[in-house]
């Protein structure tokens, strides 16, 4: 699929084309005391990607951090492919890439290849990474006033730089909710939900190395593709959980990620209700 994203503040059009997502590495215990397993990549159920041709242009920033900033995505049918003329599409959002950031999607894009069966119920649907040459002479708007940043130290990025520095990247993603609020993220009420998510991704032998209260965001409300629920809960979950860029494989078993996952989680809550404590001080 190529990907036609119209700039609302410039009169070029890009032309995205798929990319290969590259996992982080990942991390292996070797003489560990820990439970090992072998590493493995689940096998995909999807088809083959179809030439098809998706265009769009950016709508309103939905969401930013240090990696990329976010947009609704407003399709444009005439300049679509005919076959997804009637097709029933969910709402979309593209992550796109910061400066000097491109290669930060590649990893994130793979593990949600790793995460298939969580798509649409634990974690977004992802549709795809895609790439684009940004040209010298155009001021692409969703870099203006990014700073061009190091690449991090983090011993599971990628073993090296694939792609160039006027590449951008983006993720085509479904759209989801906004950012729950403090007063409902640190409820003792939601937290067997949020623990039964992270048992679902560490099922897949991922631990997210990101996790924080604004990667946790309300599920889509009227979603216009089929939900599953997970077996760890007996409904719908009303969440998802995002930003996996840092995610990485590890050789540890399932029990033993999510308990590392849970662990974390008490501190992330411990931190939100810290803060959450903070700001009638600071009225």
């Amino acid at each position: 699929m190529s990907l036609n994203a119209q700039n609302s503040e410039s009169s070029i059009d890009l032309v995205f084309q798929r990319e290969n997502p590259v996992g982080n590495v990942p991390l292996v215990y070797t003489n560990c005391r820990r439970a090992t397993v072998d590493i493995t990549t689940p096998r995909s159920r999807l088809p083959p990607p179809a030439n098809l041709r998706l265009s769009f242009s950016l709508g309103q920033e939905i969401g930013k951090g240090t990696v990329g900033r976010v947009f609704e995505v407003n399709i444009i049918p005439s300049a679509s492919s005919s076959r997804l003329q009637g097709r029933i599409l969910p709402p979309l959002a593209v992550k796109i890439c910061r400066r000097s950031m491109v290669n930060t999607l590649l990893p994130e894009a793979q593990n949600y290849v790793e995460m298939e069966m969580l798509q649409g119920h634990v974690i977004p649907r992802c549709y795809g990474l895609y790439s684009a040459t940004i040209p010298d002479d155009m001021a692409f708007s969703p870099w203006v006033g990014d700073v061009v940043r190091s690449r991090s130290r983090d011993q599971h990025k990628l073993e090296e730089e694939l792609l160039g520095p006027n590449v951008v990247t983006i993720l085509l993603m479904e759209r989801v909710g906004g950012l729950v609020p403090p007063q409902l993220f640190t409820n003792p009420s939601i937290l067997p939900e949020i623990q039964a998510m992270y048992k679902d991704i560490s099922l897949m032998g991922i631990y997210h190395a990101d996790m924080a209260a604004n990667n946790v965001v309300f599920a889509p409300k009227h979603p216009a593709l089929p939900v599953r629920t997970s077996p760890h809960w007996t409904q719908r979950y009303q969440f998802r959980i995002i930003d996996f860029h840092h995610a990485f494989k590890v050789n540890l078993t399932h029990p033993t990620i999510a308990g590392d996952h849970f662990a974390e989680l008490k501190m992330v809550l411990q931190e939100a209700l810290g803060d959450l404590h903070k700001q009638p001080e600071q009225l």
